[in-house]
């Protein structure tokens, strides 16, 4: 039994590995590193660090901090060996590294079990964040610090001594290098304090270190600080620092909706859900390791922990710094329980061992087994664009970028300023640049805060679209075809504008000008008389059509559902039902576009459909009570709205409105108050939420309630006309009418012929002039 146990623990290890080689072995899918292989290729050409912006017109000159410059030099040389293979060798090589690193730094007392299990929840909790970016180095040089240092506390190793060099080189790596000095200086303080402050129970009583240790240790920490000022910055890279870490929290205000990855991971969807279910394990399982180690609790762990547990917190992209800081964390909580058997009831005789290696075993086994799943998922995951099913997997350049319509801009010489999508920026550094600049791109260092507001602003107002124009004289628009529907729709619509370049990947728009006529006449885009170039493409015969998205069918089918175009845009949906037909999405989609022409009775059948291959998907039971509400069936229309809201486990805003929509309606306003409340909870940001919300508390009469909820609704929304007219209806209750006589105003100066607006007015002045 012993001997499977040994060959089961180093297949489990092995199946963990490949795991992570084959979640590494995917085509460059990430947009930013394109802009980092040339600023390799720029600083290899002339051996120097630009400081200033090189490939913008918009904030050309600008200060350029740019922490990652040695990974650009790495990358770009692994691309001029191998080509594009070498950027995903070069990831690979890396990310094995990582969490052998960390495997072998959980070892301790030669516990596989524990180590291979925190090994393995670490991996899924992490691999959405396995990716061909500078952050690489900061996941290795982390477990590799945590790794000495939980040495050094417990040998006193000499391998302290490698961290300033380590240190040297990740300040040049990534922005994220500020956590080298963080982890030494928070075991030095953690030491200093076990030894001169009594601490309960035998907390820090683990440590190995004596007095010397801890003044290497300060030495050490002196060391790496003067290692983090050798860069291009010098002692700017402190103030740099704390510029960036500050962007995590603003990036939401700045820029419409934030960037995904910086985003909260429970900000809209709550907890109560499957959605990042391995980051929860791990944090569940590392709060039970510290209440069962209790007793023996290291202040340095206690603190990383809650540090790395926080930024986790924040933004998303930090859930993979948390699981690799916590694994070693988790590892010595437990490890100091089990040294110390008399903590814990053990059972020695022979029946209970014999029990406890086949239970190991019997772990080990669904280790593998589960990994062999999620690689033959990984492996088989494909995806269908220009008329191809192609895989996930492999070496080389992903065909989802914009690669096409930067092929026609350069061709057909395109000139002038173009306006591009945040995301496409570094992939145009690298194709176009220095013929053509960008607008913006994801360094965000490099656009102040203003620039940044008034690029996310020309997505979500119309009237940017003209104050663009004026600021920077456009020529041209390089978009992904699922951009904002408000500035696709206003290109789409405008005889300024024409279209000249389509695909899946990114359209161009130019200005009608003498400038453009040849290139117009060539290339006119005409949807009324188009048939799509991209055949549909059967995949009858392939073996697991679920794990085929259908990509370049649906992005083009949300496109024409967005300008307008319903009859191609259901085109293209059913071309996605035949690649893929256990999608959901697709028949919730095709449903939409019955539901925009007011056909109910055809969009039923589909949102039926939908909820039949997806039972969770929430938008289409949102959608089914929506018609079945619409139809006068009211009853069925809450149904619906409840599985909405807590489908697939988790918290759907727009459900929870609906829902109040619906009760209020009935004239239940207790329950209507609590499904506003809820869809408030979840999603602060809008305005409807809180305009609703405001009106069950006036319809209640709690006047004083409903004031800051239209308030809330008006800092969301300025010109929402109805919140002004109701804070103004409940100002003139509370009698006080120059208040509700400004907010009257206020909504005439939006609408000036708004009836009820007219209406509240003239009764306001007739209150007034009473008065007097």
């Amino acid at each position: 039994m012993q001997r499977i146990n040994s060959f089961l623990k180093f297949s489990a290890l092995v199946s963990i590995l490949s795991l992570v080689a084959i979640f590494s072995f995917q085509k460059i899918w990430d947009l930013d590193i394109w802009m980092h292989l040339q600023t390799g290729k720029h600083i290899l050409a002339h051996f120097k660090i630009p400081q200033a912006d090189i490939y913008s017109y918009t904030s050309s000159g600008h200060f350029w901090f740019n922490p990652d410059w040695l990974f650009a030099v790495i990358a770009y040389s692994f691309y001029k060996l191998m080509g594009f293979a070498g950027i995903e060798v070069l990831k690979v090589i890396l990310f094995l590294s990582i969490f052998f690193v960390l495997f072998r730094a959980t070892l301790k007392n030669k516990n596989w079990l524990l180590s291979l299990l925190l090994l393995f929840f670490t991996v899924l909790a992490a691999k959405e964040r396995i990716v061909e970016r500078p952050e690489m180095f900061s996941f290795l040089f982390t477990a590799v610090y945590l790794s000495v240092l939980l040495k050094f506390r417990s040998q006193n190793t000499w391998l302290i001594w490698l961290l300033p060099v380590f240190q040297l080189l990740w300040v040049n790596l990534h922005a994220f290098a500020i956590a080298g000095v963080m982890f030494v200086w928070v075991f030095l303080v953690a030491e200093f304090i076990g030894r001169r402050v009594e601490l309960p129970w035998e907390w820090n009583k683990d440590s190995a270190l004596d007095r010397a240790g801890i003044k290497k240790l300060f030495l050490v920490g002196l060391a790496v600080i003067g290692a983090t000022f050798i860069n291009p910055y010098g002692l700017k890279i402190f103030r740099e620092y704390v510029s960036l870490f500050g962007w995590m929290h603003t990036h939401i205000d700045v820029l419409a909706g934030g960037i995904t990855e910086l985003r909260p991971p429970f900000v809209e969807r709550g907890i109560f859900n499957f959605e990042f279910i391995y980051y929860k394990i791990l944090v569940v399982v590392s709060q039970v390791s510290f209440l069962l180690n209790y007793r023996r609790i290291n202040l340095s762990n206690l603190f990383l922990y809650f540090a790395f547990l926080y930024l986790s917190l924040v933004a998303v992209r930090n859930i993979a710094f948390f699981s690799i800081v916590s694994m070693p964390i988790v590892a010595d909580n437990f490890t100091s329980l089990l040294s110390h058997p008399q903590d814990i009831k053990l059972f020695g005789n022979r029946v209970f061992r014999l029990l406890k290696q086949f239970f190991i075993g019997f772990i080990y086994c669904g280790i593998i087994i589960v990994c062999i799943y999620f690689s033959r998922v990984s492996l088989n995951s494909r995806f269908v664009v220009h008329g191809k099913v192609v895989c996930r997997a492999g070496f080389g350049e992903a065909p989802v970028h914009p690669k096409e319509a930067v092929n026609f801009i350069i061709a057909n010489g395109i000139k002038g300023n173009g306006f591009n999508n945040f995301s496409f920026g570094g992939y145009l550094i690298w194709r176009a640049w220095p013929e053509f600049k960008v607008f913006i791109d994801g360094r965000t260092s490099v656009y102040d805060e203003d620039h940044l507001r008034y690029y996310a602003e020309v997505f979500l107002y119309p009237y940017m679209f003209e104050q663009l124009l004026r600021d920077f004289d456009i020529n041209y628009f390089i978009l992904d075809i699922n951009s904002s529907p408000v500035l696709l729709k206003r290109l789409y619509d405008d005889k300024n504008w024409c279209l000249v370049f389509f695909d899946a990947n990114g359209l161009v728009f130019v200005k009608t000008s003498s400038e453009n006529k040849a290139v117009i006449d060539k290339y006119r885009i005409d949807f009324n008389n188009w048939q799509d170039p991209e055949p549909e493409v059967n995949t009858e015969g392939l073996r697991d059509r679920k794990a085929i998205y259908p990509l370049s069918y649906f992005k083009k089918g949300v496109f024409f559902d967005t300008i307008g175009n319903t009859e191609l845009a259901r085109v293209e949906y059913k071309k996605a039902v035949l690649a893929n037909p256990y999608m959901g999405e697709i028949y919730n989609n095709i449903g939409v576009t019955y539901q925009r022409q007011e056909k109910f009775d055809e969009a039923i059948p589909y949102y039926e459909k939908a909820i039949s291959v997806n039972p969770r998907l929430s938008s289409a039971h949102a959608n089914l009570g929506f018609l079945y509400e619409k139809k006068g069936r009211k009853e069925d229309a809450i149904e619906e709205y409840k599985k909405a809201a807590y489908s697939g486990g988790f918290l759907s805003a727009e459900a929870h409105n609906n829902l109040g929509c619906v009760y209020f309606e009935k004239g239940l306003c207790r329950k209507a108050l609590a499904e506003f409340k809820k869809a408030v909870a979840i999603n602060s940001s809008r305005a409807e939420y809180y305009f609703n919300l405001g009106n069950v508390f006036q319809a209640m009469g709690l006047i004083d309630a409903a004031i800051p909820a239209y308030k809330e609704a008006l800092r969301i929304d300025p010109e929402s006309v109805n919140a002004r007219i109701n804070l103004g209806v409940c100002y003139m209750a509370k009698g006080e009418l120059l208040k509700a006589k400004r907010n009257c105003e206020k909504a005439l100066e939006i609408e000036p012929e708004n009836e009820l607006a007219k209406k509240n007015m003239k009764e306001i002045l007739k209150r007034i002039s009473e008065q007097k």
